[in-house]
């Protein structure tokens, strides 16, 4: 959003609970929901069908020699990941090893742990508008699925927010994630798109963090509705 825009509504505890869950509550909660904790970089991968999963799974597996967790909760995009892995039978609890890199398979969570899954992760792939909103509270770098509209206006709209977004990100690490956002977006993995993401990652990542701390100095939509309503009509009574 912008400034001169209402904000995202929030929950009045959602940053104290997310201190508490990245100093200290990760592991505990990891144990109770059966999900295993990450071996170096992590990815959440929530999304529609995308035939690119495929692609992106071998770019981690040829492209780096640390390891990468990959977590895929159950939907629309595991449908996408059964075809393009030739696993058919993958599901919730199963577990997939390429390489260097290890996909959990997870089951669909409530809204609350789902954050936290956000939260334990270094780079989200979200979807639609919820899980969006989601992943900028969260304050890691994203990649956006956008619902595709027939008359491509999508596309409008997804680099609006990449723009809106943008901050004072230099050109490289923006170029870098724009082109990731838009080919996942498509559906195509060209071969150097992940490692230029990944070789911004640091930088992207503080740039997600002071985003997120910006949103979170906007007056949420509803008061800024009510405050704005009423300096209109002070404007008309006076």
């Amino acid at each position: 959003t912008r400034p001169d825009s209402g904000g995202l509504l929030c929950e009045a505890d959602l940053f104290r609970a997310r201190d508490r869950f990245v100093h200290s509550e990760h592991t505990t909660w990891a144990h109770e929901w059966h999900i295993p904790l990450p071996n170096g970089l992590s990815l959440l991968l929530f999304g529609y069908e995308n035939r690119a999963i495929g692609d992106l799974i071998d770019d981690l597996a040829q492209t780096t020699t640390e390891a990468v967790t990959i977590y895929l909760p159950e939907g629309r995009l595991l449908t996408s990941a059964r075809e393009h892995l030739r696993y058919p039978e993958l599901m919730a609890g199963d577990q997939f090893q390429r390489g260097t890199v290890t996909l959990h398979v997870l089951p669909f969570l409530p809204q609350a742990q789902f954050d936290r899954l956000l939260w334990l992760c270094d780079i989200l792939f979200v979807r639609g508008e919820d899980s969006l909103v989601r992943a900028l509270w969260a304050g890691k770098p994203f990649i956006w699925q956008i619902y595709p509209t027939d008359d491509q206006a999508h596309w409008e709209k997804l680099d609006a927010l990449l723009d809106t977004c943008r901050g004072d990100l230099p050109a490289p690490a923006f170029d870098a994630w724009r082109t990731l956002t838009h080919d996942w977006n498509r559906q195509r993995l060209a071969p150097e798109s992940w490692q230029n993401f990944i070789e911004h990652h640091a930088i992207l990542a503080s740039a997600a963090e002071k985003n997120r701390l910006t949103l979170a100095g906007q007056t949420e939509l509803s008061n800024w509705l009510v405050k704005t309503a009423y300096e209109r009509l002070q404007c008309r009574t006076n």
